[in-house]
């Protein structure tokens, strides 16, 4: 195998896309966050997020007129940024949007769990690749809801990726209405945890895109480490 084939391989399996959508959705909604934390509640925890009141619901469809509905939910770094996840054992990566969550907990939910997500811009090492979803919507006037994605990470994993996708229908028979909903506050996230007793230092961060010279150069260094060996 030559050189360059090598290099090749490499960039090959360091790409890693989790789904991909078969079509356009019926409602597309995208959520930028840029505000890391790092804290302590029953484990370790870095987060990014982005907390807003919104002079709208970002969901803002009558679902009594709706047949099945496909919603695609972007969440993404900023401008020039990208997510860079270091894995450590016992520990998960979850993306999440939450919309009135007190009234969500306490009335009846209608929970959707089918969907398929993508990492988009994916690069680096991601062992398993399994992932569940979690969407609960609120019935009759209850306007909340949750969507919460989750991977497990393990020691080894080292990946950077753009923003996700994530795609699910809601069925014809949901009956709620956002249209006539008043102005929340809506926080989107990304967090990484870690179990207590277990502190891995900062595995999830926001960092700046690479320049196209700064790719190339990775990719002939690369090359010059496989002539040396």
């Amino acid at each position: 195998m030559s050189h360059l084939s090598i290099v090749k391989n490499l960039i090959i399996i360091t790409t890693l896309t989790i789904a991909s959508a078969a079509h356009a959705a019926d409602i597309n909604i995208t959520r930028t966050v840029s505000n890391e934390t790092a804290y302590e509640n029953f484990g370790y925890i870095n987060e990014i997020s982005e907390t807003t009141i919104d002079t709208n619901n970002i969901l803002t469809a009558d679902f009594n007129t709706l047949s099945d509905t496909t919603i695609e939910l972007n969440i993404t770094a900023p401008i020039g940024k990208r997510f860079h996840v270091i894995g450590h054992d016992f520990g998960n990566l979850s993306f999440r949007i939450h919309h009135n969550l007190n009234t969500l907990w306490s009335d009846p939910t209608t929970f959707i769990n089918t969907s398929t997500s993508t990492l988009n811009g994916f690069q680096g090492i991601l062992a398993d690749n399994a992932h569940a979803t979690d969407n609960y919507f609120g019935n009759s006037g209850n306007t909340g809801y949750s969507t919460d994605t989750y991977f497990q990470l393990t020691s080894g994993d080292d990946f950077y990726f753009d923003s996700i996708t994530i795609l699910f229908t809601i069925p014809a028979s949901f009956s709620t209405d956002f249209s006539n909903s008043s102005p929340q506050t809506i926080t989107t996230t990304v967090l990484a945890y870690a179990d207590p007793g277990y502190d891995p230092g900062q595995f999830l961060s926001l960092v700046a895109v690479p320049e196209p010279a700064s790719i190339s150069l990775l990719a002939l260094s690369l090359l010059a480490l496989t002539r040396r060996k």
